[in-house]
């Protein structure tokens, strides 16, 4: 049984469509976004002022252009941007991904706050998040895995 439910806000953003997810919980104004497309801010912003929430946290599932490359849009001061180090080099030239994104699309290098490896835990509104390195489709891709409380 959760303290708090976790409610889970999925949003098709960027010029592909890419899914990204508001996290949040009724009860608390903390709010974290994983995975920022390009473009995500106005949507993301919008969704945050309807629903008095602040955003606190960007968390990358990879570093491929359409799930980072609107990172920079939102952050702010202290925003926690977290990515696995195995993507470090997507992260800081995303130049290197512009053959395969959408002609003319400016991809902006984002600045990682803290690098997670497996086994790492992040706390969100009292829960405990557990990451899973689950390379494959990026080198550096991860999973968010939310323990169950008992």
């Amino acid at each position: 049984m959760w303290m708090n439910q976790l409610k889970v806000k999925k949003m098709e953003l960027g010029p592909i469509g890419t899914n990204a997810f508001v996290l949040y919980t009724e009860g608390s104004e903390d709010a974290v976004l994983v995975d920022a497309p390009p473009d995500c801010a106005l949507d993301v912003e919008r969704f945050l002022v309807e629903n008095n929430l602040t955003l606190k946290a960007i968390w990358l599932t990879h570093g491929h252009w359409d799930h980072m490359a609107g990172a920079h849009e939102l952050t702010g001061q202290g925003m926690e941007v977290i990515g696995h180090a195995d993507d470090k080099l997507m992260f800081e030239n995303p130049e290197l991904m512009a053959q395969f994104s959408i002609p003319g699309l400016s991809l902006k290098p984002v600045e990682i706050s803290r690098w997670i490896k497996e086994g790492d835990e992040l706390k969100f509104c009292g829960m405990d998040v557990q990451i899973f390195h689950c390379p494959g489709h990026c080198p550096g891709n991860v999973v968010f895995y939310f323990k169950s409380r008992r």
